[in-house]
């Protein structure tokens, strides 16, 4: 089901990306918001009507009836348009310069332009009929039908915004937890608290009246030792399918729902087995195994990435997000289809199994059949994360006529299970090696003096982050050294002068020359960019040099700068400034 909201889901990781860049500039688009909700809306009314013609091309005959949680080709390029308009028009910038939000009011960029593609995927999701108001009609309650769909995923969305917020505000304080840290958390909080109710109470899924088909749901349940918080009626209204399923990891936030209609169809027999299959998937843990399923591939990504990023620092792919994005979106439909799809298979099986022990062949086999009937699925076709039913039938005929294929199955799938947590924890461990400053130093340390004869403008940015790093780790005497080095190749660097300056006011702070030298520097990095850090490292020099007012007007000029910023920045926030400012002021009292 995941990938009938994947595009929704990629909206928002696509946002964090684009708005939150401390680059981003102007697109050539140059759209106002008005503008773009108007291209965007017609553009996705546009798409919408095309999906006949894409249906007749896929299937050589008339359009297939309107599912609403159908990854049309129309959703995809709606996605795209969506995708191409915040990157050229740049929308969230229009509204940071009119509305004169400061980068507190991020979160809020972000919801606008998510509600905006939410709207958009609806629109896009299908087409107008022939039939006048009658059409329309239709036309806006499939619409709506569609968007009651992702209205989980807009809440994560909103959620996930509300957690870049305090990201951003408190990023002083939870700087010793990393951005790691901060990972676990959120996907902790969206995953295992906050996903199951906001899914069960948006789509309206209600709770399953008392009656004696409750009472042999419950009893089975107990019976396989696992619990739900409750159980729920799957909304058919929103999402077109009769199925049972588990959302929710832990007890307490945990749901189990069931279309009515399987109730309705599915003998006591039937329906025990279909319960003891969803409670296979509780008792083998298999909703924690997605996660750290999924928990992996953002590690490889980041450990791809982080490659990336050392091998070829000024790589396009990188620095270009409209570049990165494809590549993301390519890893993670490969990953889905390929990764996922597998753990899916050998979960359902196990899932199978235990119902197979449970009650018998039979009930389950006639209860597979049955949901095969019900949602119009053929039974010999396999999808990427379901065996076929017929496929399934004959395996626990199988397992029926040789019981230890049911015992070798549960060690294929712990042997997975185990798979599955080492390659998670190795690519934990890497990332944070990789990320430590002792790796990185002698990484870049081992480069640079590999090339050391052939130093060109291109290894200047390597030499600048391992002065950082070497003065961050307190080597204060290599990263002099290596700055130094940075500025023979180019001398107008203004990061480099800044960062020179710094290192030479707060370590040799009592030496005079080198606090000269240190203004020196920093009143050349103001000629070649004008920001608040760079004046905060002047104030600083000045200081130290005994010059207070050249100290406090440089601290004011640096605080001003900063509350007129409009965007993420690599400074430490204004209120650090106007700390600055303050201490400057009291030092010439």
């Amino acid at each position: 089901m995941f990938v009938h909201f994947l595009p929704l889901v990629l909206a928002s990781m696509t946002l964090s990306f684009l708005v939150l860049d401390p680059e981003r500039i102007q697109g050539w688009l140059e759209l106002s918001f008005p503008q773009f909700i108007v291209f965007l809306f017609l553009g996705s009314l546009l798409l919408g009507q095309m999906n006949p013609w894409f249906s007749r091309l896929q299937k050589g005959i008339h359009h297939r009836s309107f599912s609403s949680s159908s990854l049309t080709p129309s959703r995809i390029l709606a996605w795209f348009l969506w995708f191409w308009l915040v990157h050229s028009g740049t929308p969230d910038l229009w509204l940071r310069n009119v509305l004169d939000w400061g980068i507190h009011w991020e979160s809020l960029n972000i919801l606008l332009l998510l509600i905006c593609y939410w709207i958009a995927d609806a629109l896009a999701s299908n087409h107008i009929s022939q039939n006048g108001i009658k059409g329309l009609k239709e036309k806006a309650k499939m619409a709506f039908w569609h968007s009651r769909i992702q209205l989980p995923i807009l809440l994560l969305g909103t959620l996930q915004s509300g957690w870049l917020f305090l990201l951003r505000h408190f990023q002083n304080r939870f700087q010793e937890t990393g951005v790691l840290g901060f990972e676990i958390l959120s996907s902790l909080v969206l995953l295992f608290i906050a996903a199951p109710p906001i899914l069960i109470h948006s789509w309206g899924a209600s709770p399953l009246e008392s009656s004696e088909n409750k009472t042999l749901i419950l009893k089975e349940l107990e019976q396989n030792r696992v619990s739900v918080k409750s159980i729920r009626l799957w909304p058919e209204e929103v999402l077109p399918h009769s199925t049972a399923g588990v959302i929710g990891l832990l007890p307490g936030f945990r749901y189990l729902v069931i279309s009515k209609k399987l109730i309705e169809f599915l003998n006591k027999d039937e329906l025990k087995s279909v319960i003891a299959h969803e409670a296979g998937h509780l008792q083998k843990k298999h909703l924690m195994f997605f996660a750290f399923a999924m928990l992996g591939f953002m590690e490889l990504s980041q450990l791809i990435l982080t490659g990336v990023t050392m091998v070829f620092p000024q790589n396009p792919v990188v620095e270009e997000t409209y570049l990165f994005i494809p590549f993301m979106l390519l890893g993670l439909l490969l990953f889905l289809r390929f990764g996922f799809g597998f753990l899916s298979r050998n979960f359902e099986r196990q899932a199978d199994c235990n119902a197979l022990a449970r009650n018998g062949l039979l009930p389950i086999a006639n209860a597979l059949f049955k949901v095969s009937w019900i949602n119009a699925i053929d039974p010999e076709r396999s999808n990427w994360h379901h065996w076929g039913i017929r496929e399934r039938v004959n395996f626990l005929k199988q397992c029926e006529q040789e019981p230890q294929k049911i015992h070798q199955h549960h060690q294929r799938v712990r042997k997975i299970q185990a798979g599955c947590l080492m390659i998670v924890s190795l690519l934990l461990g890497s990332n944070m090696y990789l990320e430590s400053n002792a790796f990185k130093i002698h990484w870049l340390n081992s480069q640079l003096e590999e090339n050391k004869k052939d130093w060109s403008l291109e290894h200047q940015p390597r030499m600048r982050h391992l002065a950082d790093l070497l003065f961050f780790d307190e080597q204060y005497e290599l990263s002099e050294r290596w700055y130094r080095r940075a500025l023979e190749i180019n001398p107008e660097d203004p990061y480099v002068l800044n960062n020179l300056s710094w290192l030479l006011s707060q370590v040799h702070e009592k030496d005079e020359s080198l606090l000269l030298e240190s203004i020196r520097l920093i009143e050349k990095a103001l000629q070649q960019m004008d920001a608040a850090f760079i004046w905060d490292t002047a104030a600083e020099a000045y200081w130290k040099s005994g010059k207070t007012d050249a100290a406090l007007k440089a601290a004011k000029n640096a605080l001003e700068l900063a509350q007129k910023e409009t965007s993420i920045s690599h400074d430490d926030g204004v209120e650090y400034y106007l700390g600055q400012f303050e201490k400057f002021s009291v030092s010439t009292r």
